[in-house]
């Protein structure tokens, strides 16, 4: 059976697992429009897509740095399979549209029918770690080389690449990560750690998730999401493949941890 990814399982606990999300996240949204500047210019911006936006936070701070620097009104897109996710966007977020979508799909019918704004006019961005979650990658892939955005930002948790060595060598023990120690207010205390360990439904991905430890016993499991194995420098591959070039890389500690960048252009 299929490890769906629910991200609305993640959203009651994601304050105690990740207790500066929001700053992080306004982090990352500066250190992303700080590492486009310099790429940007003599190229107009209209619009940014993210793919896999969650509940919005990056985009809308990035459309927010983008147009306080000099592009203009910027249009801001976010795309995402998680009703409750988009549902706070909507609410937190007015200046920016958002659609419930899966990412291939949406890409797909992009790439056939195009949108309002022009590919030479838009940046697309899967950040926060979000296409090893994706399906169908390589149609997914071959949507973006055929619609040709001027820029596509992707990247990868700090880690991943030894995560995926790890996973696709003899050793197949699950990984742990602490990142959260709580003691709840009658004594108990609570671990909660990034696991990895292989997907028993499909050899090529991984489920990653959060795990939950009540005083060192297993509690509940809230979340958990299958993951593409692959590293970033097969994602890089596929893109320069697709007609892209890097064009710089950029670091951040977003909400959900510190972040490995790539910025890809067109040749």
């Amino acid at each position: 059976m299929t490890q769906e990814c629910d991200y609305s399982r993640l959203l009651p606990i994601r304050e105690a697992v990740f207790p500066t999300f929001d700053a992080d996240q306004r982090a990352a949204a500066k250190a992303i429009a700080a590492g486009l500047a310099p790429k940007l210019e003599g190229c107009s911006v209209e619009a940014v897509i993210d793919l896999g936006c969650g509940t919005g936070e990056i985009l809308a701070l990035l459309r927010d740095q983008l147009a306080s620097a000099g592009s203009g009104q910027i249009t801001a897109l976010g795309v995402d399979c998680c009703a409750a996710e988009i549902a706070i966007a909507r609410n937190r977020y007015v200046g920016c549209e958002f659609i419930e979508s899966r990412a291939e799909e949406f890409m797909s019918s992009i790439a056939r029918s195009g949108i309002a704004h022009s590919a030479e006019h838009t940046v697309v961005m899967c950040v926060g770690h979000t296409i090893p979650h994706f399906r169908g990658t390589e149609a997914l892939l071959d949507a973006l080389a055929k619609w040709q955005p001027a820029f596509v930002l992707l990247d990868f948790h700090d880690g991943w690449d030894a995560v995926v060595e790890h996973f696709t060598g003899p050793d197949t023990e699950p990984l742990r990560q602490v990142k959260q120690q709580l003691k709840t207010p009658d004594g108990e205390v609570v671990t909660y750690t990034l696991t990895t360990k292989p997907d028993p439904a499909e050899p090529d991905r991984v489920l990653r998730g959060i795990e939950a430890f009540a005083d060192g016993r297993p509690s509940l499991v809230p979340f958990w999401a299958s993951q593409f194995l692959k590293c970033s420098g097969w994602y890089l591959t596929e893109m320069h493949r697709g007609g892209y070039v890097l064009a710089r890389r950029i670091g951040y500690q977003s909400g959900y941890g510190r972040m490995n960048a790539f910025l890809m252009s067109r040749v």
